[in-house]
């Protein structure tokens, strides 16, 4: 099952001179009201932290899908990743993993730079099943942006009152950048969780070029930075992820 997608969709990155970011821990669950077919269920869990720990940014995020067939047969899907980026805007580390019953795959590597205005040197491997491939390196243009810098320079969009949003993501989970064209919607309160009392939050429309208007993702984020919730059509049907638990952080140096 193509569920790679799924657990691909939630890091994203910031600027050094856009909205100030908080840093958070979040647990999100999942919720898929009508499963696509041939699936009876599909339920999971994602944690995520972004912390400031004064050189840069720090993200981590560890997401599970259980699914299970209508013959009673279950699968497990399951992605670890984590990345640094550094507040200078010269150098970016990330890791990643996958595993489900019949593949496990991993990607590392190091983004880094000279200057905040030159493009990026990209360095990374993977390993497919244990079978590692050789070491690779592409370049990215100069507006690529990371799991954090990206995420910064939306709010920041948002905050502009911009009805869009388009930049370069590579968000160390795909070895290409992924390019969203972002609609931007008015600002409105945020209910629920206690941690986000008072603020507001957008809704944020992505699409990938040629992308079906059926397969947008649509993301709710607050106007610290924080992840609230994404919807996702997939194969195995709509994906609701929503946070339960929010506690923001402070940063790690102070």
């Amino acid at each position: 099952m193509r569920v790679i997608l799924v657990l691909c969709a939630t890091i994203l990155a910031l600027p050094a001179q856009a909205a100030e970011m908080q840093g958070y821990r979040a647990t999100y669950r999942l919720t898929v009201p009508h499963p696509a077919e041939g699936i009876a269920q599909v339920e999971g869990r994602m944690t995520r932290e972004v912390r400031d720990t004064c050189a840069g940014w720090f993200a981590e995020q560890d997401a599970q899908i259980d699914i299970t067939l209508h013959d009673g047969t279950t699968e497990t899907a399951a992605r670890q990743s984590e990345s640094t980026e550094a507040h200078d805007g010269r150098a970016f580390e990330f890791s990643s993993g996958y595993a489900s019953r019949s593949t496990t795959a991993t990607l590392t590597g190091t983004a880094a730079r000279s200057q905040p205005s030159a493009p990026w040197q990209l360095r990374f491997s993977r390993m497919v099943s244990g079978a590692s491939g050789a070491p690779q390196t592409q370049q990215l243009s100069a507006d690529t942006l990371f799991p954090v810098s990206y995420i910064q320079a939306l709010v920041q969009a948002l905050e502009n009152g911009e009805q869009a949003f388009i930049a370069p993501l590579f968000n160390g989970v795909d070895p290409n950048p992924l390019e969203y064209t972002s609609r931007l919607m008015p600002a409105r309160p945020l209910p629920g969780l206690p941690a986000l009392a008072g603020l507001r939050g957008w809704m944020v429309e992505q699409r990938m070029d040629g992308q079906d208007a059926g397969r947008a993702v649509l993301r709710q984020i607050a106007e610290n930075g924080v992840l609230v919730r994404t919807r996702e059509t997939t194969d195995l049907g709509v994906l609701n992820w929503e946070a339960v638990e929010i506690t923001l952080l402070p940063r790690a140096c102070e």
